[in-house]
C-alpha cells in the first residue's frame, strides 16, 4: 500500500493534499454516505407505517376472523409484507446496497487505483488514473463528512473520499472549516 503524502503549503497557499489507494470498505462507506444523504425522511417513515400498519391489520384479521385456511394464509402473507416494509429502510436495503458495492469495487479497476487529491480555501484538484482536473469547491453540490471520511461530489458521475485514515488531526480540522466556510450549508457532517 502506498504511504499517505501531507503537504500543508503549496507555492504559498494552504492546501491539504493526500496521495492514497481507495480500499474496499471506503468505497462502500462512500456508497452508504451518499445515500443516506439522497434519502428522503419523510419516505422512510411513510414506509415504517406502512408495515406496521399492514402487520397489525394482518394479526388482526388473523386473529378476529380466523375461520378459512384461505383467509390465514392471506393474513399471514400480509403480515409478512408488513414486516419487510418495517425492516426495509433499516436492514434489508443498506444490506443490499453494501452488496452491490462491494461487487461494483471489486470488478472495477478504476476503483482501485491511487488518487491524489489537493484542497484549496476554494478549489480541489484530483488526479487518478485517466483523470486530472481542478473543481472550484463553490460548485460542489455537496461535501459530506462522517466518523471515516469525507466526501466529495461533483455530480453524480464524480465522487471522491478523502479518508480520515490518511489525515492527522489537524488537517481534518482545517478540512472542516474549509469547507463549512465555502460549501456553506452544502457541506453536512453525519454523527
Amino acid at each position: 500500500m502506498a504511504e499517505p503524502v501531507h503537504e500543508f503549503q503549496e507555492e504559498g497557499e494552504a492546501c491539504v493534499s493526500v496521495s492514497f489507494l481507495p480500499e474496499q470498505e471506503e468505497y462502500v462507506q462512500t456508497v452508504m454516505l451518499s445515500s443516506r444523504y439522497y434519502s428522503n425522511p419523510k419516505a422512510g417513515i411513510l414506509l415504517r407505517l406502512t408495515g406496521c400498519l399492514l402487520f397489525l391489520a394482518g394479526l388482526g384479521f388473523l386473529l378476529f376472523f380466523p375461520r378459512s385456511m384461505a383467509g390465514i394464509v392471506l393474513f399471514n402473507l400480509i403480515m409478512i409484507v408488513g414486516i419487510v416494509c418495517l425492516a426495509w429502510i433499516d436492514m434489508i436495503q443498506p444490506m443490499v446496497r453494501r452488496s452491490r458495492a462491494r461487487s461494483v469495487f471489486e470488478k472495477s479497476e478504476n476503483q482501485k487505483n491511487s488518487v491524489q487529491i489537493t484542497v484549496y480555501q476554494d478549489r480541489m484538484t484530483v488526479q487518478s488514473d485517466g483523470l486530472d482536473a481542478a473543481f472550484p469547491l463553490e460548485s460542489l453540490p455537496f461535501v459530506l463528512e462522517d466518523d471515516k471520511l469525507f466526501l466529495l461530489s461533483a455530480g453524480d458521475q464524480y465522487q471522491w473520499m478523502i479518508p480520515k485514515r490518511v489525515l492527522d488531526e489537524n488537517q481534518a480540522a482545517w478540512l472542516r472549516k474549509t469547507f463549512s466556510i465555502t460549501c456553506g450549508g452544502r457541506y453536512v457532517r453525519f454523527a
